[in-house]
């Protein structure tokens, strides 16, 4: 699962370009974060665009983080089976009787939820912070 994760992370290849120049810049956002297109898409596809006043360096940075992170989470979304072995493990109460498919499909439904933060707004979701007495 690690070199998976590891993988996924470092295939994340974005780039930077100031487009205030070509037929399909946007008025007001001249930075434009990209990525070369894959099967039939554009040669080049604008991932998002920002307003001048943002920075380049920081808007790739801030997309180049949250592109990572979503693919780190694509990457696990299949639990392996030791995963799925810890969750029924964790199942295994008097009140809580799981299949192992029922205990993946937590796990993905889960995982599905966490993509979604931060599509809305098009930028990260709210950060969530461990309590102080531990565990979330």
């Amino acid at each position: 699962m690690i070199e998976k994760v590891g993988w996924a992370i470092s295939n994340v290849a974005l780039w930077s370009r100031i487009n205030d120049w070509s037929s399909d810049k946007a008025d007001g956002f001249p930075i434009e974060i990209c990525r070369y297109g894959i099967d039939g898409e554009p040669e080049i596809v604008v991932v998002r665009r920002f307003p001048r006043d943002v920075g380049e360096t920081q808007a790739l940075t801030m997309v180049v983080m949250e592109e990572r992170a979503r693919a780190a989470i694509e990457a696990i979304r299949e639990p392996t089976a030791l995963m799925v072995a810890a969750g029924l493990l964790q199942s295994n109460r008097d009140d809580i009787d799981l299949t192992e498919n029922e205990v993946a499909g937590i796990f993905q439904a889960m995982l599905d939820a966490a993509l979604q933060e931060g599509k809305e707004t098009g930028g990260l979701g709210g950060i969530l912070l461990k309590p102080r007495g531990g565990a979330i």
